[in-house]
């Protein structure tokens, strides 16, 4: 929600690359703001459309879509703009799988199927990719993630992740929040 309040104004256009449960669409009903989602699994998918049957103040697109598939991706997010009428995605969003840590799906494309870190990494990338041409002039990119223990250490997936997209995007890193999962194992 904070998010969305800071970076975005009212009838703006926020991009889910991982819709999941939908909390990022039903805070964008809330507030105003119209929707693309993007998620892998079916199931999630129909559960979110349930919640939303009744919704009439804003306009939302879910697509069952993998988001490393390029031309889908792209194809959607240029078809859904031109409904809404806009050119660019105003905010992006992306709460990508904590890496293998919890399935998602069974299907090969599913970024939580990934073994190898650096193939996460460039799989996230090649998604990242998918959506930021559309993110209009000094909009904002916001992730969310977490760090992932695994072989008895912290493996910092965030900054692996920020790093990479210091990497490949021309881009400003404006701040980085660190929530402290307290009773968490």
């Amino acid at each position: 929600n904070e998010m969305i309040q800071r970076y975005t104004d009212t009838n703006d256009v926020v991009l889910d690359m991982f819709m999941g449960s939908g909390t990022t669409l039903f805070e964008c009903e809330l507030l105003n703001r119209n929707y693309i989602g993007f998620d892998i699994n079916e199931d999630m998918i129909e559960y979110v459309e349930g919640k939303m049957k009744d919704t009439e103040n804003i306009q939302y697109f879910i697509h069952n879509n993998d988001i490393t598939d390029t031309p889908n991706v792209k194809n959607n997010i240029e078809s859904d703009l031109k409904q809404l009428n806009k050119k660019n995605i105003d905010l992006i969003i992306s709460h990508p799988p904590y890496w293998d840590i919890v399935k998602f799906t069974d299907k090969k494309e599913d970024l939580s199927n990934i073994i190898d870190l650096d193939d996460f990494v460039s799989t996230f990338i090649s998604s990242v990719k998918n959506v930021w041409e559309s993110l209009k002039k000094k909009g904002t990119f916001v992730m969310v993630i977490g760090d992932v223990y695994k072989n008895s250490e912290v493996v910092p997936l965030g900054f692996h992740l920020m790093n990479a997209i210091k990497e490949n995007f021309n881009c400003l890193l404006k701040g980085i929040v660190v929530k402290d999962m307290v009773n968490n194992r």
